[in-house]
C-alpha cells in the first residue's frame, strides 16, 4: 500500500464546458489532495454533482469510483466528517449515478459496479435522484451512500464537496523505464508496431499534398 501523501493546495480548475447544470459554477477550488493504491484523490469545493464531475474531467479522472471496503474507509477515515483532514465534512458526491437506466446504478467512470455502500433502505429517490452522495450526519452511518438530485448540492446544508478520483498510471507502468524489462520478443514486435504507425502517417501526409 502506498503512504498516503496529502498535499493542501489553493488552485482552481476552469471548467471547460458548461451544461445547464453547472452554467453557475464558473470555478471549483481543489481543497486537498491524497495519493493512495496508485490513484491520486482530489477534495473539491461544494459543487453540483455535475459540477463536480466536469472538473473531474478536467484532472483527466472522474468523481471516485468506490471499488471495494478498503477504498471507502479510506475516504472516510480522511475527508468524512469524522475524519483527519481540516477539511472533513459531510457530504461528498462520488460518481455513482442512474441516470441513463433508472435503478440500474454505473460509475461515470465505466468502472463495473461490484461494491456497494447504500444506507438503509436506499436508493429511494425514483427519476428525481439519479445520482449519489455519501453522508457523514451520524458515527453508526458514516459513509453509507444515498441518492440524491445532482443538480443541487451547492445550497444544502453544508454543501455536497467533490471526491475526484485519478488513476495515476492506467496502463500499470510505473515509468517507460519499464521498456527495458520487457522480454526481446514483445520488445521487437512494440517496434514493429511502431514503425507500422509511423509509416502510416508519413503516407497520409504524403496523400494530403
Amino acid at each position: 500500500m502506498k503512504a498516503l501523501k496529502r498535499l493542501a493546495l489553493s488552485a482552481t480548475i476552469l471548467l471547460a464546458t458548461a451544461s445547464p447544470q453547472v452554467k453557475a459554477e464558473i470555478s471549483l477550488t481543489i481543497l486537498e489532495t491524497a495519493s493512495w493504491e496508485g490513484s491520486t484523490y482530489y477534495l473539491l469545493d461544494k459543487s453540483s454533482w455535475f459540477g463536480a464531475q466536469s472538473a473531474s474531467v478536467e484532472l483527466g479522472g472522474n468523481l471516485v469510483t468506490i471499488s471495494n471496503p478498503n477504498e471507502q474507509a479510506f475516504i472516510d477515515n480522511l475527508w468524512g466528517a469524522f475524519g483527519s483532514s481540516m477539511y472533513a465534512t459531510t457530504y461528498l458526491w462520488n460518481g455513482l449515478t442512474d441516470a441513463s437506466n433508472e435503478g440500474q446504478f454505473e460509475w461515470v467512470s465505466g468502472e463495473e459496479f461490484l461494491y456497494d455502500n447504500f444506507h438503509v433502505n436506499e436508493p429511494n429517490g425514483s427519476t428525481s435522484e439519479n445520482e449519489v452522495y455519501m453522508w457523514y450526519r451520524a458515527p453508526e452511518a458514516a459513509g453509507t451512500w444515498n441518492d440524491f438530485d445532482g443538480s443541487r448540492g451547492y445550497n444544502y446544508y453544508d454543501g455536497v464537496y467533490g471526491v475526484v478520483e485519478v488513476v495515476d498510471n492506467p496502463l500499470g507502468l510505473s515509468s517507460l523505464s519499464n521498456i527495458a524489462n520487457v522480454p526481446s520478443p514483445h520488445l521487437g514486435a512494440i517496434c514493429a508496431l511502431a514503425l507500422l504507425a509511423f509509416g502510416a502517417n508519413i503516407r497520409n501526409k504524403k496523400a494530403l499534398k
